[in-house]
């Protein structure tokens, strides 16, 4: 394979996973709350995904994941 169908099958994979991490938030906050289990979740996603956490928006979901996690005490104001 060569190094245009490699990028363009990056590239392609990327979209995918975008896609598909923007349908799970959107499936985590439709019902207006966020329990410890779909944060939990969102975490585990991420981490089988790190390539998102370079890409925007996966970076600045990650990032504020990895900052809600970080003491291991989700408040309700990190939850909004």
């Amino acid at each position: 394979m060569d190094a245009k169908t490699q990028a363009a099958n990056r590239h392609r994979n990327s979209v995918k996973a975008l896609n598909n991490l923007l349908g799970i938030c959107s499936g985590l906050v439709c019902d207006g709350k966020l329990n410890d289990d779909e944060i939990s979740y969102l975490r585990t996603w991420l981490l089988d995904n790190t390539e998102l956490a370079g890409v925007w928006p996966g970076s600045i979901i990650a990032t504020r994941v990895t900052d809600v996690l970080r003491d291991g005490i989700v408040t309700e104001e990190e939850r909004a």
